[in-house]
Order: C-alpha cells, then sequence, then structure tokens
C-alpha cells in the first residue's frame, strides 16, 4: 500500500503530455515574422485581431504573441506592470534586457509557471522586440518553458519546432524552421530595405512555408494583414487601411 499511485502516474509523462498540449496550441495560431529594415523594425502576421498579437510596450519595443489569447494577455500585461515598475520611459536608457534579468523577469514568470507541475504552462511563444537608432535591433523570443533565446536581424514567433528523434536527428522539419531557413537561404541586406521591401519580403517567406501566399489568401475572409513597425526609440506604430493597400496589391499579384 506504500506505493498506492504506482502505475497511474508518471512525472516525465505528465510533463511530455504537457509540453505536447502547449505546442499544439502555439502551432495552431499564425506565425509572427520580425525583423530589421532601412529605419528600424517591421512585424507582419495575419490575424483577426492585431491587439491580440502584436502591441507596444513603451518607447522603441514592442511584444509580440502566438497561442492562447487569455495567456497571451496575462502575460502582456504582466510586462506592462514590469514595465512601470522598472521604470523603463521614454526618457531614459532602459532597454529589453530588463525584462530578461532579475527575479520578477518575464522569463521567471512564464518558467515559473511551468515548473508548477499542477498548473497548466502559458500555451504562448512570446517574443520582445527592441529597435534602436544605428540599427542595434534586438530580437528576444520566450518559449512556453520560459526559456530564451535570440536572433540577429530577424526571429520569429509561433509555428511548430522540428521533429526530432531520440537521436536527435531531425526527420520533420517544423513552420520556424521552415521560415528561418527560406529568409537565411536568400541573405537578405536588411539595413538596406525599404519599409515596403522589408512588408514584402516577410510576406513571402511567410506565405512561401504555406505554398506560396495561400497562408494569407486562402483561410478565414475575417483574418486580415496586418503590419506594425518600430522605428528607433518611437512607439509601435501600425499602418493603416490606405497604407495597406499596396501590400494586398501585392498579394493578389
Amino acid at each position: 500500500m506504500d506505493n498506492v499511485y504506482s502505475g497511474y502516474f508518471s512525472l516525465t509523462t505528465e510533463m511530455s503530455r504537457r509540453d505536447n498540449y502547449a505546442q499544439e496550441i502555439v502551432n495552431q495560431g499564425f506565425p509572427i515574422l520580425a525583423m530589421t529594415y532601412c529605419d528600424g523594425t517591421v512585424l507582419v502576421t495575419k490575424s483577426t485581431s492585431i491587439i491580440e498579437k502584436i502591441s507596444p510596450i513603451t518607447s522603441g519595443i514592442a511584444f509580440a504573441a502566438v497561442g492562447n489569447y487569455h495567456h497571451i494577455r496575462k502575460i502582456r500585461s504582466y510586462v506592462k506592470n514590469l514595465t512601470k515598475k522598472i521604470g523603463i520611459a521614454k526618457d531614459n536608457n532602459r532597454s529589453v534586457q530588463s525584462f530578461l534579468d532579475g527575479e520578477e523577469s518575464i522569463i521567471d514568470f512564464i518558467g515559473g509557471t511551468y515548473e508548477t507541475l499542477w498548473s497548466m504552462p502559458f500555451q504562448v511563444d512570446t517574443v520582445l522586440v527592441e529597435s534602436d537608432t544605428g540599427q542595434n535591433n534586438k530580437f528576444y523570443r520566450i518559449d512556453f518553458r520560459g526559456w530564451p533565446s535570440s536572433r540577429k536581424n530577424f526571429i520569429v514567433c509561433g509555428g511548430s519546432e522540428n521533429e526530432t528523434s531520440p537521436e536527435g536527428k531531425v526527420y520533420k522539419k517544423g513552420i520556424k524552421f521552415k521560415i528561418e531557413e527560406y529568409i537565411e537561404s536568400r541573405n537578405p541586406d536588411f539595413c538596406s530595405m525599404s519599409l515596403d521591401g522589408a512588408v514584402k519580403f516577410s510576406i513571402d517567406a511567410l506565405g512561401d512555408v504555406y505554398g506560396i501566399r495561400d497562408g494569407f489568401l486562402n483561410d478565414s475572409e475575417d483574418e486580415v494583414l496586418h503590419v506594425g513597425i518600430l522605428e528607433g526609440r518611437r512607439d509601435l506604430r501600425r499602418l493603416n487601411e490606405d497604407e495597406m493597400k499596396r501590400f494586398y496589391d501585392y498579394l493578389k499579384s
């Protein structure tokens, strides 16, 4: 009777189940591509509501996420409150690194939830983008486990990961990897790209993975293309309907 639960519960199995479920929720969302262009950073995705996926945090810093909308709102609210607590504002030199360091960092917030076995982890892929003058843009991703990573010039938020064998061999490429592969294979000169060039390149990169532009055009009519831009240390700006018209024309070309 000492091992009354023996055979009914496995920590490894439970963690794997939670991981798989969280990853499946993230996989269902359309990815976000954030990348450097000549005047700053551009973020491109498709969504029913840009408020849910791309939003400003403070001057020069944007929040982007794919996954469970309720969890996205919780994480974004935490980052907003953290902004006030650590004093990030327009008139100082604090950077996105301030969100990643310390005991109350976004990494600890997401990771702490993941490590609490009896609660579901945040089913969200999160990205923080910092745009600065001189093309010193920074791209940080935090997955649902609270594991951070960074890239130079661009980052993909959302999309499936590579599927690997126990030996680590990739037997199925994930959406995220395919988008990264598309970009790297073309070796673009990010810093010389115009806004139009960067948005069109993003459309091609995201759309190619789904079959040319089918990922944008063949799904629900309620979902539309969204573009946000960070120029230097300014607030995130979303392109309006008139500005977006030329990109819809490009989608249909």
